[in-house]
């Protein structure tokens, strides 16, 4: 019988980081999916591929990806620090939110994504979507100037990612296979057992 450390439900863009973050510390990690691979990736499947973080400057986005230095100079960045990503939360949710909770996203949210992109999360300026030229500059709306690379299944596509490379968060070493009633995933260290749809809903 297969033993692990850590039971991940879901296979949403929290799960995966959860299985990744706990695979990097030694656990051997299964995860329980109800959703075929074609469909999973949780809510996070719908967000286009973009994810909301604070950040102050252009040198905080410099952490994430590759901007030119005539790029930095030329473009309005916007920023979203951190009391806006709190005024905008407590906008959407007419304050009825859990504080701690709350301090956790969005004090943690630009260290989660630099996290991500050590672990081969791709992210690019998110030009087409949230920027338009103004005046002669290329600006920024929206306070979120970048987006997953290849975007449309959602910020949970970067731990599985998209048509053609779908498992792309997991996708260093990555190995995929059916016996034993299900598929594992291997990469980074995670060792991840995916029960198969069927599987899961007969242990429920």
């Amino acid at each position: 019988m297969r033993q692990f450390d850590v039971i991940v439900v879901g296979k949403g863009n929290a799960a995966l980081c959860a299985a990744l973050s706990a695979g990097e510390r030694g656990a051997r990690v299964a995860m329980l999916e109800a959703a075929s691979m074609d469909e999973s990736g949780g809510n996070s499947r719908f967000a286009g591929g973009v994810m909301r973080f604070a950040y102050d400057s252009v040198a905080d986005l410099r952490l994430l990806t590759e901007i030119t230095d005539e790029e930095a100079k030329s473009t309005d960045w916007e920023s979203n620090t951190k009391d806006q990503f709190y005024d905008d939360l407590y906008h959407v949710t007419s304050y009825r939110t859990d504080p701690d909770l709350s301090e956790a996203l969005i004090t943690k949210s630009l260290e989660a994504m630099v996290w991500l992109r050590s672990q081969g999360a791709r992210f690019v300026p998110n030009y087409r979507h949230q920027s338009a030229i103004v005046a002669g500059t290329r600006k920024f709306f929206g306070r979120i100037p970048l987006l997953a690379s290849g975007g449309g299944t959602g910020p949970g596509a970067i731990l599985l990612q998209l048509p053609g490379r779908r498992r792309a968060g997991l996708r260093r070493g990555v190995r995929h296979d059916r016996r034993d009633r299900g598929r594992r995933c291997r990469a980074r260290g995670v060792n991840a057992h995916v029960l198969k749809r069927d599987v899961v809903r007969r242990d429920r």
